[in-house]
């Protein structure tokens, strides 16, 4: 997690193709039992600032109106270990 995006409010960050990074997932999660979206940002593994291809899965959680999700950078998959 990046730390300095604590507290910051980023529902009107876009990405390097203008797509809403945040606002998207939520409207489509709020539509559908869960989402499965891509978006640019930067990613720091590769010091790529520009943004590299990003997956998120979320589904929400509606005991707590929450939602949960995961995500992953496309590009450094094959940089893991399993």
């Amino acid at each position: 997690m990046h730390s300095e995006y604590e507290g910051v409010n980023l529902n009107k960050t876009r990405d390097i193709t203008g797509k809403h990074v945040i606002l998207d997932k939520l409207e489509t999660v709020t539509k559908h039992s869960e989402v499965f979206v891509e978006v640019y940002w930067p990613n720091t593994i590769i010091q790529d600032d520009k943004g590299s291809l990003h997956y998120s899965c979320i589904k929400p959680f509606q005991p707590l109106n929450w939602f949960i999700g995961t995500s992953k950078f496309l590009n450094t998959i094959a940089f893991e270990t399993w």
